[in-house]
């Protein structure tokens, strides 16, 4: 099993917590699916607006079993429980200049969201995410590690955002999915 880290921050008595783990997986034929499929643009190149649960795809199978079996081993081991249903994944390519602004996947308590890194560079744009309640709330933020094979897994309810992209290399897998 690869190493796991639980990260919690506290600040000014704000409970941000989020999960990072550094995993191994061959993605060639991951990137061979991705750089083959249509990808619509919107401030980058996503799979969503085509098929907004990719993880289902045949040709997938292998990666999304991969993905589902480190994302159940954090629900069952750090939120104690034992079940998830992924409603939606996606893949996101970003080119040079591309960006996505502030967000939230998500409002309910047993709702998460993942990013996994399958394709990243030194000059491939950060993830920040923010406390909820940003920008309103004081501003307390993680810059997330960027690194291939990394799975960050956080409550979809986080605010998050991706600078502009400095490179022609930053591709990840999002999903959102339930526990119960």
């Amino acid at each position: 099993m690869a190493e796991d880290k639980n990260l919690v921050i506290n600040k000014r008595s704000f409970d941000i917590s989020f999960y990072e783990m550094d995993l191994e997986f061959d993605n060639s034929s991951v990137l061979n699916f991705v750089h083959k499929k249509q990808m619509v643009y919107d401030m980058n190149y996503t799979s969503f607006f085509d098929n907004k649960n990719i993880l289902e795809e045949d040709k997938l199978e292998h990666f999304k079993n991969h993905i589902y079996s480190h994302v159940l081993y954090f629900v069952k081991n750090v939120l104690n429980k034992e079940k998830i249903i992924f409603n939606s994944s996606w893949f996101q390519l970003y080119k040079k200049g591309s960006y996505h602004p502030c967000h939230i996947h998500g409002i309910k308590d047993n709702e998460w969201s993942l990013i996994y890194y399958i394709q990243i560079s030194e000059q491939s744009s950060k993830t920040t995410i923010f406390i909820p309640g940003h920008p309103y709330a004081p501003l307390i933020k993680k810059n997330v590690v960027r690194k291939k094979d990394k799975l960050v897994v956080f409550p979809s309810f986080f605010p998050h955002e991706v600078a502009p992209n400095e490179d022609e290399s930053r591709i990840i897998l999002s999903a959102n999915f339930e526990v119960f």
